[in-house]
């Protein structure tokens, strides 16, 4: 396989995974928005309206000591969307090295010759300037592809 292949189905490939991913995120941001999945488990403190009402009715605050506080913790979804949260990320890196490297040549010359081997010549732009010239009528010798086609007899 010749590299602009190998480049063109990489490029391919990782079009259609971050094309993906972004539209697996963007499914599961619509169910997070409609309650359907959490992406983490619910933390905070167990019991807390009990301790604050004993606390307010003059009770003794022994209750908060058995108040657990746990921080929120991702579960399957969670980890589900940081996985293609990374895929999407890695994959448009990917695909921006991609199109810097189009760009670019990739590989190595091996040499500055040509197919002859000579060094091609310098290739320099010559521009000329012309001064405007009078127009001067003159008669038009006739073409090949006309005297070709009307021979005189």
């Amino acid at each position: 396989m010749n590299e602009k292949k190998v480049l063109y189905s990489i490029r391919k490939y990782t079009l259609w995974a971050v094309l993906g991913s972004a539209a697996l995120l963007l499914v599961l941001e619509i169910l997070k928005a409609w309650d359907v999945v959490k992406t983490t488990s619910g933390g905070g403190m167990a019991n807390l309206g009990d301790a604050a009402l004993s606390a307010l009715m003059g009770g003794s605050l022994d209750a908060l000591g058995g108040l657990n506080f746990s921080a929120p913790s991702v579960n399957a979804w969670g980890h589900i969307e940081d996985t293609l949260g990374i895929i999407v990320g890695i994959g448009a890196l990917v695909l921006l090295a991609l199109l810097v490297s189009s760009r670019t040549k990739v590989g190595k010359i091996k040499s500055g010759k040509g197919k002859d081997g000579k060094a091609p010549a310098a290739k320099v732009a010559v521009v000329t300037v012309t001064a405007p010239v009078a127009r001067v009528q003159t008669a038009k010798a006739p073409t090949a592809k006309a005297v070709a086609a009307n021979p005189k007899k």
